[in-house]
């Protein structure tokens, strides 16, 4: 298997207002487990005034979540046409609001204050053969900042990633330890697979089990009791966490719940010792396969549970794009033997 073998690392500094925020760009290099092996002195210093962009990505986020209350739940129910057409219009809208994002993070980029880091990004990959993966990790304990899609910044897609070159672009609480991201060995994969209600085709787990190699690999629980999933988590020895269902973030940004059946959500805060256990026992990924889970992702990539890799998604999502990103992930990571960041920006 594949391993990424240099990472760039930008450090925000933690600020009340975000304006502006100090940065540094550090290198660190990882060995063929995954861990960090070295970390150099800073190679470059900014700035980011990022407030203005952040206040224009809550709104089209709320923007977003008032459109799917309203269009998305509706099934086989007939609707009214002027339903029908308002609901366009407002689509229209929030294309061309996201857009705007767009351009508005890539002119925060842009900015003179940012160029240090920019130029020391381009410098430190002088020496590395173009299609060699980048993994650009953002220490930052801001939600909102966790929640921009940096990735999809011109910078990131035209400019580092030119000539094909993959790059993942993650973000990480600013306290990064030096974690075991990967074991050389069959992955031992926990499959919860909870309340898919109302979904017009539900996920399997034979879409799941076929791409990898054993299905002994793969522990299964299908609209299993809280106690159930407590105590697997907690007792278990597995690589991988993969939970599909429908969920939701908490108010506060800082928790989320997953509906594990019919009936029983569960808080990942009130599992915080059963995944704690799970990380001690090896636990190394958590993939959250629902709607807005990035709330639960930050609880358990917080100080107090410490799982060193989550994929979530930012907003709700429908049931299409839900499956074929998780085909796309598991085809080119576990089938083909591509390493994560490769896999992720496939």
């Amino acid at each position: 298997m594949n391993y990424i073998r240099h990472i760039r690392i930008i450090d925000l500094t933690s600020s009340n207002n975000l304006t502006p925020l100090s940065a540094q760009l550090t290198v660190a290099t990882i060995d063929h487990l995954g861990a960090i092996t070295s970390r150099n002195h800073p190679t470059a210093k900014g700035s980011l005034n990022i407030a203005p962009v952040i206040a224009e990505n809550n709104k089209n986020t709320e923007d977003f979540k008032t459109l799917t209350t309203q269009a998305r739940y509706f099934g086989g129910l007939k609707l009214p046409e002027t339903m029908v057409q308002n609901a366009a219009n407002e689509s229209d809208i929030l294309k061309k609001n996201i857009s705007n994002l767009r351009d508005s993070l890539n002119l925060t980029l842009e900015q003179e204050s940012w160029k240090g880091i920019r130029e020391g990004l381009l410098r430190s990959l002088n020496g590395l053969h173009s299609q060699e993966p980048i993994r650009l990790v953002i220490l930052t304990d801001s939600y909102d900042i966790q929640a921009l899609s940096i990735e999809n910044t011109s910078f990131i897609t035209n400019i580092l990633g030119e000539q094909n070159r993959p790059v993942s672009v993650v973000f990480s609480p600013q306290q990064l330890e030096q974690k075991l991201i990967w074991h050389n060995h069959l992955p031992k994969i926990l499959l919860i697979l909870g309340n898919q209600q109302g979904i017009e085709a539900p996920i399997y787990f034979e879409e799941i089990e076929e791409y990898f190699r054993s299905a002994g690999m793969i522990t299964l629980l299908t609209t299993p009791s809280p106690e159930v999933v407590l105590s697997t988590i907690s007792d278990g020895e597995f690589d991988i966490i993969i939970i599909v269902g429908h969920s939701q973030m908490n108010d506060n940004g800082i928790d989320g719940q997953i509906g594990i059946n019919d009936l029983d959500r569960i808080s990942i805060q009130q599992y915080t010792q059963s995944f704690k256990n799970s990380v001690k026992n090896g636990l190394k990924l958590v993939i959250l396969a629902g709607c807005s889970s990035i709330g639960a992702a930050r609880a358990l990539a917080s100080s107090d549970i410490g799982v060193p890799n989550v994929i979530a998604f930012r907003v709700p999502v429908h049931y299409k794009v839900l499956r074929l990103f998780l085909q796309r992930l598991l085809k080119y990571w576990t089938f083909r033997s591509q390493c994560l960041e490769i896999a992720l920006t496939n």
